[in-house]
């Protein structure tokens, strides 16, 4: 399962204190316009203040 690998390591952020945003997007192994708008917004949070 794709997926798998990336949920144990957000499983073990969470469980070590870490706010972890989790997103899983309906596509193939590519980059789509809702992807690149949440890195955006998650970028603009810790940049600019």
């Amino acid at each position: 399962m794709p997926l798998a690998a990336p949920r144990l390591a957000r499983d073990w952020l969470r469980a070590e204190g870490h706010d972890v945003a989790w997103h899983v997007y309906p596509m193939p192994h590519e980059i789509i316009g809702a992807e690149i708008a949440d890195i955006n917004a998650w970028l603009v949070e810790r940049l600019v203040s």
